[in-house]
């Protein structure tokens, strides 16, 4: 994908003007062949955008509109307002002085009227209002996507149903899982999601998907910026990813059958969760050496049929992957050559401890704790993998930090440092979210990272809540970031993580 990313700070962007760049100087012109895209969905476009020497101008109707902004009336004087929560734009007919916030800035193209419509700076409303803007010159193409991503995960065995999400808080939905029968994507039945190589599903076993799949076309209808994915894989289905990698004719096979399922689902992309090339995932899954060449390969491969496809179209195809933690899953892939394919990672940083260990740890520790006893504890923590995905050649703005929604418990727990670090025994634990009684609040400082104890029956329980979820949202505008994605929404218990997730990154 050949895109010009901008990224400045905001005050930079309303000094320095809105010029498009790569698009030639036409004075105040017509710009039919150029497009605007929001997110994957290409806007059908009744008023041409306008060019104003380099700056592209487009109609602020449908701008405030696709931004979710509010667009005030036309006053007498020429002024007019954009705005939602926390953003508020004061522009003016023919003036190339503007207000963000109160904030003085200097336009290079000036509100203007074009017939009955007033146009206004594509780029410049985009930004003040916290979207991103990218040029396609190969496809002559604006687009327009959130400053943060918040991609949550949705599950076709969960009991949240797909029209009680909030899709208002969100940027994209990953439908967990399709599989891959027959070295194609497929539905298999969500009944045997504890199954490793299940067939294709038939008859009412393919129900909840049909019904999920119209829930989700609701959602993007009333929420314009929502895209949805297929997550394809996942821990028990990424047996067969090895196969489907492994040759030309394989790779081809799979990329096309990615197409085909995406456009007869009404999905805007694919979302690959190779539970993992090379090394790692469960015993049964096939695995090569070639794992890693060919997993960049079969990537390279969806990309090329999803470009087609977009062009067929009108529109640009998502491609992500979901990957892992461990600084394994670094040496075993070419993340340099991956991220030149896809639009963005969602790095599964969670699971970095569990009960399967017999010491309590935390499920995903923000930074590093001196005083976690385990051997590998310099390497399992958030930061480290994030540092490792960007060293290894991971642009920023494509990372999107994983948060997990739930909790890991151990059973049987020593009272000391009231059960953290601790030697447990094992046992039976109760569900926490539901039976709280006799669990107290602890907070690791050093790890940014809430735990819960119960001295009478020693469960441990690793868990986020709204304070660290602030904290991971400035991580993630410190390091710059793509966003956030989390596992998954039938796990925020009390509507609360999220809310508070995309308010932090929103600020």
């Amino acid at each position: 994908m050949f895109l010009k990313k901008w990224k400045p700070s905001l005050l930079t962007a309303l000094t320095l003007g809105l010029a498009l760049g790569a698009v030639p100087a036409m004075g105040a012109s017509s710009a039919g062949d150029i497009s605007i895209a929001y997110g994957s969905r290409v806007a059908v476009q009744q008023q041409k955008p306008v060019l104003q020497g380099d700056a592209l101008t487009v109609p602020a109707e449908e701008l405030a509109k696709q931004l979710q902004l509010k667009l005030s009336p036309l006053k007498e004087d020429g002024t007019f307002t954009l705005s939602k929560t926390g953003v508020f734009i004061e522009m003016k007919l023919g003036s190339k002085e503007a207000r963000v916030n109160n904030r003085l800035a200097t336009l290079q193209a000036a509100p203007a009227k074009q017939g009955d419509a007033l146009y206004v700076p594509l780029r410049f409303v985009s930004e003040a209002s916290r979207s991103l803007v990218e040029w396609d010159q190969a496809r002559q193409m604006a687009i327009i996507s959130p400053a943060y991503k918040v991609v949550g995960y949705f599950t076709s065995w969960g009991k949240l149903k797909a029209s009680e999400i909030d899709a208002s808080r969100l940027t994209h939905i990953n439908y967990a899982f399709a599989n891959i029968v027959d070295g194609e994507v497929a539905l298999s039945s969500p009944k045997e999601q504890e199954e490793a190589y299940p067939g294709a599903c038939k008859g009412e076993d393919c129900a909840k998907f049909v019904s999920d799949f119209k829930e989700l076309a609701k959602l993007k209808q009333a929420n314009p910026h929502l895209q949805t994915l297929v997550s394809v894989g996942g821990w028990t289905w990424s047996g067969r990813f090895s196969d489907a990698a492994l040759t030309e004719a394989s790779r081809t096979k799979f990329a096309d059958s990615a197409v085909r399922f995406i456009r007869e689902n009404g999905f805007d992309g694919v979302d690959l969760d190779w539970e993992y090339p090379v090394t790692g995932g469960l015993e049964t899954n096939v695995r090569r050496p070639e794992d890693r060449t060919n997993f960049t390969l079969l990537l390279q491969t969806i990309r090329e049929k999803l470009e087609a496809a977009g062009r067929e179209d009108g529109r640009h195809y998502l491609l992500t992957i979901a990957s892992g933690a461990n600084p394994n899953y670094v040496r075993d892939t070419e993340l340099d050559k991956v991220s030149e394919s896809i639009d963005f990672v969602n790095i599964m940083t969670y699971d970095l401890h569990g009960s399967w260990e017999p010491t309590s740890n935390n499920n995903a520790a923000l930074y590093y704790d001196p005083a976690d006893p385990d051997p590998n504890a310099h390497r399992f923590y958030v930061e480290a993998a994030v540092n490792g995905h960007l060293n290894a050649g991971v642009p920023a703005k494509k990372l999107v930090l994983g948060i997990p929604f739930y909790g890991r418990s151990w059973g049987g727990c020593e009272a000391v440092n009231n059960g953290l670090y601790q030697a447990c025994k094992g046992g039976d634990v109760v569900d926490w979210t539901e039976k709280p009684e006799g669990f107290q609040r602890y907070w690791n400082d050093r790890a940014k990272v809430p735990y819960l104890y119960n001295k009478q029956t020693g469960q441990f329980v690793s868990y986020e809540d709204e304070e660290s979820i602030g904290y991971r949202a400035e991580f993630i505008k410190e390091k710059g970031l793509g966003g956030a994605m989390f596992w998954e929404l039938n796990d925020d218990r009390d509507s609360k993580l999220l809310p508070r997730l995309a308010e932090s990154l929103d600020r």
